[in-house]
């Protein structure tokens, strides 16, 4: 297995767990709310525009603030 798959798969491994995964996103989100709630607005623009692509980066913007980043 590469170290890119160990990697993703560690990241996701916080999808296994509804306690660990809402614990992580209250987390993040009260440590970074005034930029989640920027990046809830800018996604919702750019839907409305249809900038797909934008959304899906806005997207990933949001998982890696809430989530956290793949290390």
């Amino acid at each position: 297995m590469s170290d890119d798959l160990a990697a993703i798969e560690s990241w996701a491994s916080v999808f296994t767990s509804k306690t660990q995964l809402i614990s992580t996103v209250t987390k993040h989100f009260l440590m970074h709310k005034k930029a989640v709630t920027a990046d809830i607005a800018e996604l919702k623009a750019d839907f409305a525009a249809e900038e797909y692509f934008k959304t899906g980066e806005e997207i990933a913007t949001l998982a890696t603030i809430l989530i956290g980043p793949i290390q």
